[in-house]
């Protein structure tokens, strides 16, 4: 857990890194006069440097909307719920993956302990994306907010009432959603006039820095955000594409039963992965070992 958050803020402080960059340097490419972006940078002070660093946004300006005072109640009552879904993650979600994983290698899996697994794996799947929602965006993204009088809240928008993982993604987490198109999708478009292809390398840095945060705690490159952004969003094309299936009322339901499914094949799988490399561990590794996924040939199963 410890190298997995400090991946999240090496990526984090990098992000910002690249737009204090861009937009001090005038090649940002959301400035909205390309003709005029000399005359319209305003080189930015110390203070407004390390303000950037804690603010709660991938997006550097010079000035932000600020609140007139700080809610210390509101502050705490954030702090507070940020422990609770701490807590509850740690007491709902960890065990079930000990106790389920933690004898991989060294007992079989039978045909039963799958159904078992796959019937309790998409409730937890729910429970997980609500934790990390609620927790970071809603309690921790407000309580930083507030201390530093950031007035900008739009942290995400209405996702669950949307029929798309495209546009889920897009409302989910807008701080990075907002990076991604000004650095990503916009320059891509300028060079290609490719509204598919910025899509896709959008879709490939997402996939890769995901990968990247799980692959080095786990010690294993086991490409399932790549793998299942693909399958995923290769359903959603045939669906979108259908304008019988989107007339359907169903259709925002069997958005949340992909969701769903989705969150609980991370958790199961890289868990699965994590206590595999534990469990049957191989003496002076090579660098293919660290590449190739170690669960196919750690599991045992039987069919009774």
């Amino acid at each position: 857990m410890t190298t997995f958050i400090l991946l999240v803020e090496m990526i984090r402080l990098i992000m910002k890194v690249h737009s204090y960059v861009m937009e001090t340097t005038g090649d940002s490419q959301i400035l909205p006069d390309v003709h005029n972006k000399e005359q319209m940078i305003n080189y930015p002070d110390l203070f407004q440097l390390i303000y950037f660093l804690f603010a709660p946004t991938l997006i550097y300006k010079n000035e932000y909307p600020r609140t007139l005072k700080i809610r210390w109640s509101f502050v705490i009552k954030n702090l507070l719920q940020v422990v609770f879904t701490a807590f509850s993650a740690l007491f709902i979600i960890r065990p079930f993956l000990m106790n389920t994983y933690s004898q991989i290698g060294y007992k079989p899996i039978n045909l039963r302990h799958i159904f078992n697994i796959i019937a309790i794996a998409y409730p937890l799947g729910a429970v997980a994306i609500l934790l990390v929602f609620y927790g970071f965006f809603q309690c921790w993204c407000n309580a930083c907010a507030e201390l530093l009088r950031f007035a900008d809240r739009q942290f995400y928008t209405e996702w669950w009432t949307l029929k798309s993982c495209r546009d889920f993604y897009r409302n989910w987490n807008t701080i990075v959603q907002d990076w991604l198109y000004a650095y990503v999708l916009i320059p891509v478009f300028n060079l290609t006039h490719s509204k598919y292809l910025s899509n896709c390398m959008v879709l490939v840095v997402s996939a890769i820095v995901h990968e990247y945060l799980l692959a080095v705690p786990i010690q294993s490159l086991c490409p399932i955000f790549i793998v299942m952004f693909a399958v995923i969003g290769n359903i959603e094309l045939i669906i979108n594409r259908s304008k019988m299936l989107r007339a359907f009322d169903f259709y925002n339901t069997l958005y949340f039963i992909l969701l769903f499914i989705g969150w609980a094949i991370y958790l199961n799988l890289y868990s699965i992965e994590w206590y595999s490399r534990q469990n049957c561990p191989i003496d002076n590794p090579s660098i293919t070992d660290y590449l190739i996924p170690r669960f196919p040939t750690c599991i045992h199963f039987t069919y009774i």
